[in-house]
């Protein structure tokens, strides 16, 4: 997998790759490349992953998977544990994120887990992709991998 987090996004690196990775555990990271990109809110982390290169894309040669991921360039903990729902999809589950380290976890897992459906011409389902997140969740939590004070 290759990573590409700008300077913008003020958080150690080492340690949102660390999620990052978390995030695809269980997904092959072969030929994927995630590129983060900073804004200025304070809370709101939102992904995309794309089934094949969109055109103009700067891409590396050996990429087949884009995942693009926009987060706070400053996250801090104000409006955590932050709750939400999949829209429009009864069935999805509702998660919890307590940090942004958790809400980051879970944006990356939801978006490898399309990675994965894409790689293996699996149905493209945004509630399944919400399951995974949410196990990724308990995965982590149960490792202790959580720092709260951040």
């Amino acid at each position: 997998m290759r990573l590409l987090i700008p300077d913008a996004i003020r958080v150690d690196h080492d340690e949102l790759t660390t999620l990052v990775l978390e995030g695809f555990h269980g997904v092959g990271k072969r030929g994927v490349e995630l590129h983060l990109s900073a804004h200025r809110g304070r809370v709101i982390f939102h992904g995309r992953a794309w089934p094949e290169i969109p055109p103009g894309a700067a891409v590396a040669p050996e990429t087949r998977y884009l995942v693009q991921i926009s987060m706070p360039k400053a996250p801090s903990q104000n409006g955590f544990p932050f709750e939400w729902r999949y829209p429009r999809r009864k069935t999805a589950p509702w998660l919890v994120a307590h940090t942004w380290q958790e809400r980051l976890l879970a944006v990356a897992a939801h978006e490898a887990y399309h990675v994965k459906q894409f790689r293996f011409g699996m149905r493209r389902s945004e509630v399944t992709a919400e399951r995974w997140a949410a196990k990724a969740l308990e995965r982590f939590r149960s490792r202790g991998l959580i720092q709260m004070d951040r």
